[in-house]
């Protein structure tokens, strides 16, 4: 059976800054309701012009004003993940939860985050924390699948990703991700019929030929798998993921070289995804090059410090070399 390597959609995309409709606040300090929202007016005209530095500072004025204005320091969470500054968005965010723990947008955006950051029992629990019905949407059980994927848990994964696509069938990233779930789930026939169902759906889509592509991989066809990923770069050719399974076939068979040159296009694409210098490592190790697979792993852990396997790679060139 072929493993699986690569991420669901939800882990690879980015949180999307959400254009809120101003609520008035209820102001803990002098400051004057009109002036509250004439800031939060101009904070919402910069994110949409897609201003971040312009929002980030009509946030900060904001909450020097009113250190408990749970809207701002939500919104200046996500300006902070956005722009990079990862652990500064969630703590804005969970100062904000404090504040409105029932807020449904805000906790599925600390989830969100959560689960980018791969704290997936926090993003699980987070989501677990949202008590209301009609906040339970299909973004919200995708999310919960994509957790329960991530811990293992197949029956709680492929029943959250079927609400989820049953909800909304017209979205593309839910059917890869039930497709990605069942491959990881060892039911490589099941996924192919219904990823290729869904391709006819959406033929122009390269998550959904990578989705294919899997299934065959898993299937043992490794001809059609590389048919499938080839496709699948034709149409999303600045998709990671695809580079990378494309990589990860090519070093199955054995094909280094090729696979080196898939991982490195897969990097140049995305060069803080610690899975894939990770997978460029071993594939490195297989060329003999063991100082260069060394910096790899080193890279991967630098990225994701959860990568138990870059460890334990490291440290069998430590026993073997004496100087990693």
């Amino acid at each position: 059976m072929a493993t699986i390597g690569t991420f669901p959609n939800l882990l690879s995309l980015p949180i999307l800054l959400v254009l809120f409709e101003f609520v008035a606040p209820q102001p803990a300090s002098a400051q004057t309701p009109s002036a509250l929202r004439q800031s939060y007016e101009r904070a919402a005209r910069y994110l949409r012009n897609q201003d971040l530095p312009g929002a980030e500072q009509e946030f900060l004025k904001i909450l020097r004003q009113d250190p408990k204005q749970g809207t701002a320091l939500h919104q200046l969470g996500l300006v902070y993940f956005q722009t990079g500054r990862v652990r500064q968005g969630i703590e804005q965010m969970e100062k904000a939860q404090a504040l409105n723990p029932q807020d449904a947008s805000l906790n599925f955006d600390l989830a969100l985050a959560y689960f980018r950051t791969r704290q997936f029992q926090k993003s699980l629990q987070t989501l677990q924390s949202v008590r209301t019905p009609q906040a339970r949407s299909a973004d919200y059980y995708a999310l919960l699948g994509s957790n329960f994927l991530q811990l293992n848990d197949a029956p709680k994964t492929l029943e959250n990703l079927r609400r989820a696509v049953a909800m909304d069938p017209e979205n593309s990233g839910y059917a890869y991700d039930l497709g990605f779930a069942l491959n990881k789930n060892g039911s490589h026939a099941d996924a192919l019929d219904f990823l290729k169902r869904a391709q006819m759906k959406f033929p122009q889509n390269g998550k959904i030929a990578l989705g294919v592509g899997m299934s065959w991989q898993g299937l043992g066809n490794c001809a059609e798998a590389e048919r499938s990923f080839q496709k699948a770069l034709q149409l999303e050719a600045d998709a990671a993921e695809i580079s990378l399974a494309l990589g990860e076939l090519y070093s199955s068979q054995g094909q280094f070289e090729k696979a080196r040159s898939a991982l490195s296009r897969a990097l140049r694409l995305e060069p803080a995804n610690g899975l894939s210098h990770y997978k460029q490592g071993v594939n490195l190790l297989k060329l003999q090059l063991a100082d260069q697979a060394a910096d790899e792993f080193r890279q991967a852990l630098s990225l994701d410090p959860q990568l138990g396997d870059a460890h334990y790679q490291l440290g069998k060139l430590g026993a073997a070399t004496g100087r990693v």
